[in-house]
Order: C-alpha cells, then sequence, then structure tokens
C-alpha cells in the first residue's frame, strides 16, 4: 500500500484534527448558550456537567490513542489481519470502559455533582444531577464516536472525523431548543432537554458514522482475511499507548485546576482575564494538538513499515509546523491582545490585566508548540511514557512556581504566568534533548515493526 499525498503532508492531516478538536470544545457552548435564558443555576448546571465530560474524554484515550498509532502501525507493516483484530480488540476495551464509566456515572451522579457545587447552590446541584442523569448512559455513545474516529485515523483520514464532530456540534444546535424549550410540540424539558439533545445528536452521527464504517474499504478488505495478532497483545500494545496518554491529559487538567484555584485569590479581575485569555488562546493551542495527533499517525505508519530514519525527519518537520505557528500566533498576540480582549469584555480592569496575561502568553506559545508538536513523533513511536513523564517533570516546574513565585519581588499574580512559562521550557528542553537522542531505541521499534 503506497503513501497517500496526504500522508505525506502533515498539514493535510493535522488541519481536520484542529477543526474536529474545536468541535468538541463548541459543543459545550452551544448547549450553554441555548440554557442562558433559563437563569444562572442553570447555566453553572451545564458548565460544571460539559467541563466534566473533559475530564471523561481523557479515559477513553486510554483506548481511542492506542488504537489509532497500532492500526497506523500494522498498515505500514501491511499487516491486514493484524488490524483486524485490533479494530474487534479496540471494540472490547470501548465495551469495558464505557459500562464501567456509564454505570457507575449514572449510580453515583449526584455524589459526584456535589464534588462541583458548593451545598449552598442547591438549585445548581439539582439540575447538575439532573443532567448528569443522561448524559452518563449518553457517555456510551460519545465514547463509541471517539473509536470510529480513531481507527478512521489509523487509516489517515482525519476528514471524516471532522465532518462528524461538525455534524454532531449542527444536530446539536438545532435539537436543543426543540427539547430545552419545547419548540414545535417537542416536550418543554429544560437542563435535561440540553443533555438529551446532546445525546441525540450524537446518536444520529455514530449511526452515520458506523454506517459510512461498515460501507467503507476498510471493512471490505479486512474481511478478505483472518484475525492476526492474540487480544492479549493487542490490549497490551494499546494500553502501553493510551494509558501514558491519558495519564498526561490528566496531568494537564489537573494542573489548569489548581492553578485556577491560586489565581482566584488574587481577585475577580484576575481570574476574569484568565478565563477570558485562555479561550482566546485555546484557538492556537489546539492546532499544536492536531500536529501532534498528525504526527503520531505519520511516524507510526512509517516505523511499521521498518523505516527508523523517519523518526527524526518527520520530527523535524512537526517542529518547523508547529514551531512556526507558535512564533507567530505569539506575535500576533503581543499586537491584538487589546482587540481580542474587548470581544469578551468591556471593564478596562479585566482588560488591562488580560493585555498582561497574554503578553505574557505570547512568550509561553513557542515552547509550548515544540513541545506538544513533538510529543507526538513520541507518541507514534511507542513512548507515550516518556511524554507523560516529562509533562510531570514541567508541570511539577509550573506549579512550584505558582506557590513561590507570586511572592517573589512583589511579583503576585504575574508570577504564576511566568511559572507557565518556565513549566512548558522545561517540558520543550527535555523533549529536544531526547528527539535528538532517540536514534538507537527507535532504530529497533522500526525493526519490531
Amino acid at each position: 500500500m503506497e503513501l497517500s499525498k496526504k500522508r505525506k503532508s502533515l498539514g493535510l492531516l493535522a488541519y481536520p484534527i484542529y477543526f474536529e478538536l474545536l468541535a468538541g470544545v463548541i459543543a459545550g457552548i452551544i448547549d450553554i448558550f441555548w440554557v442562558a435564558q433559563l437563569g444562572s443555576a442553570s447555566v453553572a448546571a451545564v458548565t460544571v456537567a460539559t467541563s466534566l465530560e473533559n475530564v471523561l474524554l481523557a479515559i477513553i484515550l486510554i483506548a481511542s490513542a492506542g488504537t489509532t498509532v497500532l492500526i497506523s502501525r500494522y498498515l505500514g507493516n501491511k499487516d491486514l489481519s493484524s488490524i483486524k483484530s485490533a479494530v474487534r480488540d479496540s471494540w472490547i476495551l470501548w465495551a469495558v470502559i464505557s459500562l464501567l464509566v456509564g454505570g457507575l456515572g449514572y449510580v453515583f451522579r449526584a455524589e459526584i455533582a456535589s464534588l462541583f457545587t458548593s451545598s449552598e447552590e442547591k438549585d445548581t446541584l439539582i439540575l447538575t444531577t439532573a443532567f448528569l442523569a443522561i448524559s452518563f448512559p449518553g457517555i456510551i455513545i460519545f465514547y463509541a464516536q471517539n473509536m470510529v474516529d480513531s481507527i478512521f485515523k489509523g487509516y489517515s483520514n482525519t476528514k471524516f472525523p471532522m465532518q462528524m464532530a461538525l455534524l454532531s456540534n449542527l444536530l446539536i444546535l438545532v435539537l436543543d431548543p426543540l427539547f430545552i424549550y419545547g419548540w414545535l410540540g417537542f416536550p418543554q424539558l429544560g437542563v435535561q432537554g440540553a443533555a438529551l439533545a446532546t445525546v441525540l445528536g450524537r446518536t444520529i452521527t455514530l449511526m452515520i458514522a458506523l454506517y459510512t464504517f461498515y460501507r467503507s474499504g476498510i471493512i471490505k478488505t479486512l474481511k478478505q482475511v483472518e484475525y492476526g495478532a492474540k487480544t492479549r497483545k493487542n490490549v497490551k500494545d494499546i494500553l502501553n499507548i493510551g494509558l501514558p496518554m491519558s495519564g498526561d491529559f490528566i496531568a494537564r487538567m489537573g494542573s489548569n485546576m489548581i492553578l485556577i484555584g491560586l489565581i482566584g485569590t488574587f481577585g475577580v479581575y484576575s481570574m476574569a482575564a484568565y478565563g477570558i485569555g485562555t479561550k482566546i488562546i485555546v484557538f492556537i493551542t489546539m492546532f499544536f494538538y492536531a500536529v501532534r495527533q498528525a504526527a503520531s499517525i505519520q511516524i507510526s505508519y512509517q516505523l511499521g513499515a521498518g523505516e527508523g530514519k523517519s523518526f527524526h525527519k518527520i520530527g523535524k518537520k512537526v517542529l518547523w509546523l508547529g514551531g512556526t505557528v507558535g512564533l507567530l500566533a505569539g506575535i500576533l498576540l503581543l499586537v491584538l491582545a487589546p482587540f481580542l480582549l474587548r470581544i469578551f469584555t468591556n471593564s478596562e480592569q479585566v482588560i488591562q490585566e488580560g493585555m498582561i496575561y497574554l503578553y505574557y502568553m505570547s512568550l509561553y506559545l513557542l515552547p509550548l508548540s515544540l513541545a506538544v508538536s513533538i510529543g507526538g513523533v513520541f507518541l507514534g513511536s511507542g513512548q507515550s511514557r516518556t511524554m507523560f513523564y516529562v509533562t510531570l517533570i514541567g508541570t511539577a516546574v509550573t506549579l512550584l512556581g505558582a506557590f513561590t513565585l507570586p511572592s517573589f519581588n512583589n511579583l503576585y499574580v504575574h508570577g504564576i504566568w511566568i511559572s507557565q512559562i518556565l513549566g512548558v521550557v522545561v517540558q520543550a528542553v527535555v523533549l529536544l534533548f531526547l528527539f535528538q537522542r532517540g536514534n538507537a531505541s527507535i532504530k529497533s521499534i522500526a525493526l519490531e515493526g
């Protein structure tokens, strides 16, 4: 099977992933937009529930991230029998994970809701619990879509997952008002209507995705071969890649939650500036994560084909692409910071504090782009554990600085901004060092593939 043009171009692989990732963020915003007229308690409930879903995404990464890399590697080795086994075994993992998360989440939904809402906010707690009563069973659908997407990505088809993500958002946008407000004779369900519309939109999308999958050339080709690698081996390989990836995701989110708690001690303006600033930056950082996924797909295929030299070749392309975007984005952020902030707020205090935050982040973006982008090469070469350890080191540096720098020379909240830069610089330096020394281990991985 020869390389297609899409496989040869990181950009062509990355841009659909970028829009797919953005669609995941926008899905929660759509729900919040439609429930806004129901009051602050409803908005808070949907915000909590959709934020929780982002955390739960880390769990399915255990299966989906490893599946993409494994399929791509087997494809590079032209081992269709093992691909057939990997597809089967990925669905076994999906069944176990989704039933555990969906079932336990549903049973303990009230207790989970109470972790994110104060005892004084009884209305928010009740509404959050009601939302989770629908969204937790619906996690099975959410996870299934992730698995379908991971299989297509293993075949270097990143456009289809993007199309499904956009379709899902479009369906949610249309279905939300029908079930929230009872338009066109539908039942008026309020907050639960938002949850139901989200699950229904995703269910329709999943049905289309599965139909396309089973009608695709993937299935037609795999039907012609017997099962290859044993389930135990595939599951082990998927978990060896996916578990560190999940840990990496959780470590980053956990660090952000701790930072939010610290920033809150410096007042409402700092917190507002951080909240708005991160919304602006996410449109940039999502591209780095898209490049990382694209790199993992490319490198796993090449190593499966026994081309160990591609590790550094692809790595250099990744660094060039991610680094260029990171540098340009940082420069644009310096110039456009005040204009971007005014889109979200008219408060001069928040704008002033936000400008300082974004100026610091303009220095943060370049090392972040390098650290995240090159991480895809480690992920695709089966070294996701290394990437996870480096993330832990960077996170430790960030948190150490966040707790100590604000009191140094009266830096206050700016000490936290500096700590974020220091943490990601450490990650970038360590990963670049390991990348340069990666030849020997990568050659052995390529031979095994």
